[in-house]
């Protein structure tokens, strides 16, 4: 078997070697990770959070499959010791443009992610208002101006790295 080299040892080159691992592949497998500590990668500096609203097709279907993981991520993440909730909290996102040319993206872009299965709402500048704290400023819309959705989470992704980075899988 080749080879398989992961550079960088945070939260997506973790996964990729828990999955190359459960596929079998576990001894193919070398992650080269700087900082060992982990103390300065970009892993437990990130804000933790699956944003799901993406203009590329497999960016949306990436995030929805991170959203299964982390809802019930011990089905997904097995062969450790010990039980682990990632804090994963639904909540929503939003985007806001203005102009023709932005909304008619805004909107072709939820069609996409309306069909790859994502809950996306566009909404006007009045509803965007009426659902918007007032410390918040909503831009002059011509048309539409929200994307929001249920499916964009937030997650303790430190816990979560270091659970994914240090289980030992189960092949498939």
């Amino acid at each position: 078997m080749e080879r398989i080299l992961i550079v960088g040892g945070g939260i997506v080159g973790s996964c990729i070697a828990y999955h190359l691992a459960r596929a079998g592949a576990a001894a193919a497998v070398t992650v080269v990770e700087p900082d060992p500590t982990y103390e300065f990668a970009a892993t437990p500096h990130a804000v933790g959070a699956i944003r799901m609203q993406h203009a590329l097709r497999e960016d949306v279907e990436m995030s929805l499959y991170g959203a299964q993981v982390y809802s019930a991520f011990a089905e997904h993440v097995q062969g450790g010791k010990v039980a682990f909730d990632p804090q994963f909290r639904r909540c929503g996102y939003r985007y806001q443009v203005n102009g023709a040319e932005g909304i008619a993206a805004l909107e072709a872009d939820a069609r996409m992610q309306r069909e790859a299965g994502l809950e996306v709402q566009v909404l006007g500048a009045d509803e965007l208002r009426r659902r918007t704290a007032p410390t918040i400023s909503v831009l002059p819309v011509c048309r539409g101006g929200l994307r929001c959705t249920v499916a964009r989470g937030r997650g303790n992704r430190w816990q979560a790295h270091g659970r994914t980075r240090n289980v030992r899988p189960r092949p498939l």
